[in-house]
């Protein structure tokens, strides 16, 4: 792993996938499409769209963390279907849960996001490379990445939530972007 990205990881838990005026940013430190994907594939982040409905990538801890005390997702006539899917069929890409389940591509990226931004499902692969520094994703569901990082590195790190945000805080991180990882367990 790129050792920017690493700190940025330890230090704050989460880092943005493009640049941001006042987050760490995975753009920032240099590093490539592929190196980015590696990172998704050896299970040393979780991806997600939580921060500013941006890709953001999260830390084994925090993800621990925030899905320790994180309520369990109510999935509606709408979710549900498309959630079964992806653990049926897993990893899959946003185009085959559009085809399979013969919604149109607006719907589909609709119900992905909001199964990405409450921690449901996650990239677990990289799908189509679109050119070199872009591709399209696979996804799974996050017990899929739970267990597929157990299997890689042990148990998932046991952080407590409420200390990880008190440490962002400290960092210098605005309460205002903190509330994008309270707002799973609140």
């Amino acid at each position: 792993m790129n050792p920017l990205i690493a700190k940025a990881l330890d230090e704050y838990g989460f880092i943005m996938l493009n640049q941001h005026q006042q987050l760490p940013s995975v753009c920032a430190t240099g590093e490539t499409w592929a190196g980015f994907m590696e990172m998704i594939e050896r299970r040393q982040v979780f991806l997600t769209n939580l921060v500013e409905k941006k890709t953001t990538l999260l830390s084994p801890a925090l993800y621990a963390a925030i899905s320790k005390k994180q309520q369990p997702m109510v999935f509606d006539s709408e979710t549900e279907p498309v959630y079964t899917f992806v653990a049926k069929n897993q990893p899959v890409s946003s185009e085959n849960i559009r085809l399979c389940l013969q919604k149109d591509k607006k719907a589909t990226d609709k119900l992905v996001k909001k199964l990405e931004a409450c921690l449901c499902i996650t990239v677990l692969k990289e799908g189509k490379r679109l050119n070199q520094n872009w591709g399209t994703y696979r996804w799974g569901t996050s017990i899929k990445w739970c267990k597929d990082y157990e299997a890689i590195y042990g148990a998932l790190p046991d952080e407590d939530f409420d200390q990880m945000m008190a440490r962002l805080l400290q960092q210098g991180i605005s309460p205002r972007y903190c509330k994008y990882f309270t707002q799973l367990i609140d």
